[in-house]
């Protein structure tokens, strides 16, 4: 490694991050780690994210800022990952936090396990009226053999799935790994389970990234088929490869179109939820009398108002 190269190049793809990317790049610059860089890629943001990187730049010359028209996260990521020198590569969001510690924590390990990537927990909370309000935290779940780890994270549950976010990896591994764009959501998941199967994951019990959430606005509520259609993509991708039978992949299958049915219906699209009913049903992992399917079906009919009418007497 030459004297100049940094111990670790962070990555942060940033859209429309003004509120919230000083902070994030803070976060990081008090992990007390010298030896770094930070690639703040700006995709296209409309708002004064681009200057307020600057801005950071001309105060620390560690950061990096690249400007791209809007790709989206996954690109912006790959963009960073190319730009990146560090023997090691991290990802960061442009609206998360670093708790401190993390960054020292994750190079201890990487030392003591060169050929694995270090994920931890994490912990979240909201902005609201001005004050910081916490919520709950997710913990990276046990890892056992890895063909047990990777149909965990097939059927992951959707709040683990921002577990990837908190890694810290060599960066050959990333860079061999880039996130697949034809995913337009779910990238993080999938590019996770390409990666657990070359490289083994040590799971820290610690948080590793204190994670904002948004309020829920209509253009998300408008998202769910996308995200629940990449989802079963990613299924389709990987499945026949971990799943032992095709029975147990379209039970994979099945329950992913049945959770986004359920999401679907919660947020009053209904459309949406007898979309993905159908793609349960389609999926053929759902047996004739499965007590989840009827109930999702029973509460579609109650919420479209649909009653059965007694006849009309004379």
């Amino acid at each position: 490694m030459t004297a100049d190269r940094p111990v670790v190049s962070v990555c942060i793809a940033a859209f429309n991050a003004e509120p919230y990317l000083e902070e994030t790049v803070a976060s990081v610059q008090a992990q007390g780690v010298e030896a770094l860089e930070m690639i703040i890629v700006n995709d296209g943001s409309t708002d004064g994210t681009l200057s307020l990187a600057h801005r950071l730049s001309e105060a620390d010359d560690r950061i990096i800022v690249v400007d791209q028209p809007n790709s989206g996260s996954c690109v912006a990521r790959n963009t960073a990952f190319e730009r990146a020198r560090g023997q090691y590569i991290c990802t960061l969001d442009a609206d998360d936090i670093w708790p401190a510690g993390k960054l020292t924590d994750q190079l201890s390990l990487l030392e003591k396990h060169p050929d694995s990537i270090v994920i931890g927990g994490v912990k979240r909370f909201r902005d609201r009226d001005g004050e910081r309000v916490w919520g709950e935290e997710t913990l990276p779940f046990h890892a056992a053999d890895r063909k047990k780890y990777l149909k965990h994270l097939l059927s992951m549950p959707d709040v683990e799935k921002v577990l990837l976010n908190t890694l810290c990896a060599p960066a050959g591994f990333i860079k061999a790994n880039n996130w697949n764009p034809e995913f337009r959501t779910g990238h993080d998941w999938e590019v996770w389970i390409r990666l657990a199967y070359k490289h083994p994951f040590i799971h820290a019990p610690q948080i590793y990234q204190f994670y904002r959430k948004h309020p829920v606005s209509t253009t998300k509520r408008n998202r769910v088929r996308m995200v629940g259609d990449c989802q079963l993509k990613v299924i389709e991708r990987h499945g026949p490869t971990i799943c032992d039978s095709r029975s147990e992949l379209n039970r994979v299958a099945a329950e992913c179109a049945m959770h986004f049915a359920t999401t679907s219906l919660c947020m009053g699209n209904k459309r949406d939820a007898l979309y993905f009913l159908w793609r349960a049903l389609a999926a053929g992992g759902v047996p004739l009398l499965s007590k989840r399917f009827y109930a999702i079906l029973l509460k579609l009919i109650a919420a479209s108002g649909w009653r059965s009418r007694s006849p009309q007497t004379g």
